[in-house]
């Protein structure tokens, strides 16, 4: 007799309640209600899950599904769902456990609950891992990490880039490349045409708006609007320039870019100060006082300089009286006194008389010798300069 048609279906193994197995080869279905269609060589086990067009599949738990397009995906848990968007999307390789995740990306992992992955249709964005819970990752590009609670990466009408890093609790971010860690901290917006790559941010409720790159963030509730490799610290920071760093708190916003490094010490929006500056020139500037290693501050060192200046001043701004008498008697009106600076000379113009320096609160001789130049007539005169002559030739 003639051989035995071959069977139209190979290996189907259905075990435990009900299952359906269609166009499936090697399937393996054990548990209830689990169903695998056109999927080659796929595993279901538990209760109502669900594979289509995933070949080499394993599926287990309750209620997962494999939407189609999902070669060597794994799925554990619950209510894990992996759907890829568009014919030419597939989700290869994927693998989803605890329960509702969801996800689109090849090769991607996805573990904890409610954490989303979605990927722009006909496209091949892989790699992406998600854990935690309520974790969003909108995505044009791959390789990018979200872990913690609500962080969220890109939106439905403005997708993130590739190779981002997210964790800790509510953390928005739209960037390239870029490093966001903390709770509440923000990374550009979902209607700004800027673009932000290679950020680095850090703590709670810092904001990066308008096109940031390389930047670094710390601290909390600052902010930087549009800058490039720079860097901000502290508290209701305001990074603006370029090749900028920023510390302290409240600090006043360098819209002309003047400033390599600045020292906030404001108190609020309201109330925004820089205590310490350096300009590109190198020139610094303190609100307060400097002081070496010595104790030598700057302030003191500017009242020895006064000081200097006005002793200085008192031989370049003499009084000349008359006699001593008349000093006397100057001296003696109310308010005289009080005109004259510490160091102030004052000449008599009497021979025999002394000079004198006032020293804040008296007079005290001037220690020098006095030079009097005695009045001599024409024929006097003459005869000096006629002998000085004879003695030189």
């Amino acid at each position: 007799p003639p051989p035995p048609p071959p069977p139209t279906t190979l290996f189907r193994s259905v075990e435990g309640g009900t299952g359906t197995v269609s166009g499936s080869d090697y399937a393996h279905l054990e548990g209830r209600n689990n169903k695998c269609s056109e999927s080659e060589a796929a595993h279901l086990e538990g209760a109502s899950n669900t594979a289509t067009n995933s070949n080499n599949a394993h599926l287990e738990g309750r209620e997962n599904k494999l939407n189609g397009n999902n070669e060597g995906a794994h799925i554990e848990g619950q209510f894990n769902n992996v759907y890829p968007t568009g014919d030419a999307c597939k989700a290869t390789g994927i693998h989803v456990e605890g329960g509702s995740n969801e996800g689109r990306g090849n090769y991607s992992h996805i573990e904890g609950y409610y954490n989303k992955e979605y990927a722009p249709t006909n496209s091949y964005y892989n790699y992406n891992h998600l854990e935690g819970s309520y974790n969003e990752l909108y995505t044009k590009g791959d390789t990018s990490h979200i872990e913690g609670y609500r962080n969220k990466a890109g939106s439905s009408s403005k997708q993130a880039d590739s190779y981002m890093h997210m964790e800790g609790n509510g953390n928005v971010s739209y960037g390239k490349a870029s490093h966001i860690e903390g709770c509440g901290n923000t990374e550009g917006a979902e209607n700004e045409n800027g673009s932000n790559y290679c950020n680095h941010v850090e703590g709670g409720s810092n904001v990066l708006s308008g096109s940031n790159s390389y930047v670094h963030m710390s601290g909390y509730y600052n902010k930087s609007n549009g800058a490039n490799i720079g860097a901000v610290y502290g508290y209701n920071n305001i990074l603006s320039g370029e090749y900028c760093f920023v510390a302290g708190k409240c600090n006043e916003r360098d819209n002309r870019n003047q400033y390599a490094f600045i020292v906030g010490g404001g108190t609020s929006d309201s109330d925004r100060k820089n205590i310490h500056t350096l300009d590109w020139a190198g020139n610094a500037n303190y609100a307060g006082d400097v002081t070496n290693g010595a104790g030598v501050s700057m302030n003191s060192l500017k009242s020895a300089v006064d000081n200097l200046e006005t002793v200085a001043k008192g031989g370049a701004i003499a009084k000349v009286f008359d006699t001593k008498e008349d000093l006397d008697t100057w001296l003696a009106v109310d308010g005289n006194p009080d005109t004259l600076s510490v160091g102030q000379n004052i000449y008599i113009a009497a021979t025999g008389t002394p000079d004198y320096w006032w020293d804040g609160t008296g007079l005290q001789i001037l220690e020098t010798d006095k030079i009097e130049i005695e009045s001599m007539t024409y024929d006097e005169t003459m005869a000096i300069l006629n002998e000085t002559a004879e003695e030189v030739a």
